[in-house]
């Protein structure tokens, strides 16, 4: 099967779905969760700690919104999509790897959630903390770029070879 490419470009996309949820919020009454937007670090986090709360009993705090009776199925929905939309495109192929690049790839993602974690706030949260002009959040907005922009010319290069 052949990927067909999209007439709509990301601004238009972006715009359309930005006005969607102004008039789903203005005329509809849809709320979304305050600053609680697109976060592996933060999703992630709720995941854990509602399977913890629910197996073990535990009662760890969670995000207001996450402290529902289902869990926040953003995280398992992003990569069941991606793996979805990677195979419907041909691109889904699984390999074995090394097991230095496993412990490489294990502790580069355990430094990120660490490091997310510590900051305490998703992307979307870090910009509207830049736009009121909070020191730190530019000082992790800046963290976040560079990784960003890094680790996408890492993938690059990589992809060269």
């Amino acid at each position: 099967m052949t990927a067909r490419k999209s007439k709509v470009s990301a601004l238009t996309a972006g715009v359309i779905i930005g006005a969607t949820a102004v008039i789903g919020q203005a005329f509809v009454g849809v709320i979304p969760p305050p600053a609680y937007g697109v976060c592996m670090v933060g999703h992630t986090r709720d995941v854990v700690t509602s399977i913890s709360n629910y197996l073990l009993k535990t009662e760890y705090a969670m995000a207001l919104v996450s402290a529902v009776k289902s869990p926040v199925l953003m995280v398992p929905g992003i990569l069941v999509g991606g793996m979805i939309g990677a195979k419907i495109h041909g691109d889904l192929k699984f390999t074995r790897a090394k097991f230095r690049d496993v412990l490489r790839t294990f502790m580069l993602g355990f430094l990120v959630m660490t490091f997310g974690l510590s900051w305490g706030a998703c992307p979307i949260r870090t910009t509207v903390y830049v736009a009121y002009g909070n020191l730190i959040a530019i000082v992790a907005f800046i963290s976040i770029y560079t990784g960003v922009v890094l680790g996408s010319e890492l993938l690059r290069r990589r992809a060269r070879v």
